[in-house]
């Protein structure tokens, strides 16, 4: 992989992550629901994907980057700047990348994606792939 192009790599394997584990992402109102030995990538509801970063990013580390550091904050500043995550702006007018979540009785800090934006990203990502493999 390309150590230039780690956000849209990121990108690529959260969509294809997804799409193999459909089960992976669950509903914020289903939160509890979930097995105790079952570990989601995430929940979602009509606005956002929230993607837990102690499961995502140490994935993204070993499969795409083994001998490489990558820079989560870059990372994270790219999605930013292409109006992918939803950041909190603190006091000191420094952005909070992670905020927090009350997802059930606990408060976890989540990678917060806009799901229109990261639907549409998989939809072509899908169909490119689709077209690719049609030729």
């Amino acid at each position: 992989m390309n150590i230039e192009k780690q956000t849209e790599d990121f990108l690529y394997l959260l969509c294809d992550y997804m799409k193999a584990n459909p089960g992976c992402i669950v509903a914020v109102k289903d939160h509890d629901t979930v097995s105790a030995n079952m570990q989601p990538l995430g929940y979602c509801d009509n606005t956002y994907y929230y993607i837990r970063p102690e499961i995502c990013i140490p994935c993204f580390r070993a499969v795409e980057y083994p001998d490489h550091k990558v820079d989560m904050l870059l990372i994270l500043r790219k999605l930013f700047a292409m109006d992918y995550i939803k950041v909190h702006w603190i006091l000191t007018g420094q952005v909070r990348y992670r905020p927090q979540k009350r997802v059930g009785k606990t408060r976890k800090r989540y990678i917060t994606l806009y799901r229109k934006q990261l639907d549409n990203f998989m939809n072509e990502h899908f169909v490119k792939e689709a077209d690719d493999e049609q030729k």
